[in-house]
């Protein structure tokens, strides 16, 4: 209902162009997972709500 308006289709977009470019890096060694918040329910969580920091290892 809310990701009707021409800008949210936008945002959507590009947050899965976001998501693939960092999945090609981890794939290929460049990027490396550090640490995720929230720590107390990982697989419960909802992804609006959580972060996951990246280290650049080349």
């Amino acid at each position: 209902k809310n990701w009707k308006s021409s800008w949210t289709m936008l945002v959507r977009r590009r947050a899965a162009q976001w998501g693939q470019i960092l999945q090609n890096d981890i794939s290929q060694g460049v990027l490396k997972q550090v640490a995720t918040a929230p720590h107390n329910y990982r697989g419960a969580s909802i992804l609006a709500y959580s972060a996951v920091l990246y280290e650049k290892i080349s």
